[in-house]
């Protein structure tokens, strides 16, 4: 699941996926050494700096593994 801020706007994903939380199809399998990727691709609104958040999950993990990256949008 990846979260954009509020004033994110035209979103656009490429890739397994369902868009302000933008939640991507499960994974059935990924074969060893194999890599996955999404692209999301956002539009600022204004000004500011934000906060852009990916949560991974999987029954693999005890607990989701969350990023947040700091980005200042013009």
């Amino acid at each position: 699941m990846a979260k954009a801020p509020p004033n994110y706007g035209n979103k656009k994903v490429v890739g397994p996926k369902t868009v302000q939380e933008i939640l991507m199809e499960p994974l059935v399998r990924i074969e060893p050494r194999t890599t996955v990727s999404w692209r999301v691709t956002v539009k600022a609104l204004k000004r500011d700096d934000v906060r852009f958040t990916v949560r991974l999950s999987s029954d693999q993990l005890t607990r989701p593994n969350i990023d947040v990256e700091s980005t200042f949008q013009y």
